[in-house]
């Protein structure tokens, strides 16, 4: 058995995951530790501030010291970003003077590299789903692949993710106004990909907010089935988004499960989920747990 760690530099969050991997693809989670500091909060005329940079710094300055602590051979440990990092016009300076100061190595993945490896993490590990629109939606983009016979046929790229709505809008619970203005923006984008219109397929979500959306009606119906392979219908999910609009984000904080960083994002997030539904005509919607981290771990694992 051997130890791999991954550190996830994303949009909203930045996740360092420690696997104890045995024979085959089976693997034990040792740590799963985030950090919510929305980096694409930072990024000023397509630059990432200096007080987005020292943000950064700071969590990975901790990350990699658990790393060491841990003594994880080198060639055990990826670090990658995705979106903002991806985005940003001093992407160079950023990612040297993290290097340097670590001494570590950090990739950069590209849309198509983060949907396809994304969409290898659910498939290798979700085995119920022969077709369906793979989606991963991140804070700073989403990222859709369309599958069938667990072999991805199309995948896109959308530039907003759920931190992205959350700046478009001005309460942190939209009124019916912004949720009418989100539609309209959604609806846009989604009419940019010309294959996604009634695909009739499951909806195959993975992320942070795809996680909240399951443990909010776990803690409605009282369900008790894991959350990996947790299916919803079109009414739960909009009953949810119409229930989460009544309260405040205290109360959103408070239901059981929920990550408390994700009530700002986590109504504009849903929202994605529900037009996706109705745009794809979906079957059902199901969440999956595993996604781009286990997909890099996948490729680890085979390499």
């Amino acid at each position: 058995m051997k130890q791999i760690a991954i550190i996830d530099i994303g949009s909203n969050t930045v996740r360092l995951c420690i696997y104890q991997v045995s024979k085959g693809l089976k693997y034990d989670v040792l740590l799963n530790h985030k950090e919510a500091i929305r980096l694409r909060n930072y990024v000023v005329d397509n630059n990432l501030s200096d007080e987005g940079i020292e943000k950064l710094r700071r969590v990975l300055n901790v990350f990699t010291a658990i790393i060491h602590k841990d003594e994880i051979m080198e060639a055990n440990v990826v670090f990658f970003a995705t979106q903002t990092i991806r985005m940003i016009d001093n992407q160079q300076e950023v990612i040297d003077a993290m290097e340097k100061e670590f001494d570590i190595s950090i990739q950069i993945f590209s849309e198509e590299q983060e949907s396809l490896l994304g969409f290898k993490g659910m498939n290798t590990f979700l085995v119920h789903e022969d077709e369906g629109l793979y989606v991963d939606l991140g804070g700073g983009s989403t990222e859709i692949v369309y599958f069938k016979d667990d072999v991805p046929i199309d995948y896109y790229c959308f530039d907003f993710g759920s931190v992205v709505l959350r700046s478009i809008i001005e309460h942190p619970i939209p009124n019916e106004d912004e949720i009418s203005y989100l539609r309209s923006y959604l609806f846009q984008k989604f009419e940019e990909v010309p294959w996604l219109h009634d695909l009739k397929t499951p909806l195959v979500v993975v992320g942070g907010s795809s996680r909240n959306l399951v443990r909010i009606d776990k803690f409605i119906t009282k369900r008790e089935e894991e959350t990996h392979g947790y299916r919803l219908g079109y009414r739960e999910i909009n009953r949810i988004r119409r229930i989460l609009m009544l309260l405040n984000l205290d109360e959103i904080q408070n239901i059981k499960g929920f990550t408390q960083s994700r009530s700002d994002i986590i109504i504009p997030s849903i929202l994605v989920f529900e037009m996706l539904y109705k745009y794809i005509n979906a079957s059902y919607y199901v969440c999956s747990r595993t996604a781009l981290r286990e997909g890099v771990l996948v490729d680890m694992i085979e390499g």
